[in-house]
């Protein structure tokens, strides 16, 4: 079995789906879904992104913390 691939980097940004596109309150991150992925792109480094994964269907909402923190 070949190992699996690991995704470095995202182009794109559908549009398709409302409410998946936010601004993180820190002003450099944009927070997107893409089909099961959520993307948070870092917009002073076009090339530094990290993925949430773990969805079995497409992302239909996205909602994020006044703060922009996680609760764990």
């Amino acid at each position: 079995m070949a190992e699996p691939l690991e995704l470095q980097h995202c182009i794109g940004l559908s549009g398709k789906t409302p409410n998946t596109l936010l601004w993180h309150p820190n002003g450099r991150q944009l927070i997107h879904g893409l089909g099961a992925l959520v993307v948070i792109r870092d917009l002073g480094e076009a090339s530094k992104q990290s993925f949430l994964q773990g969805h079995d269907g497409p992302i239909s909402c996205l909602a994020l913390s006044h703060s922009g923190r996680c609760a764990e």
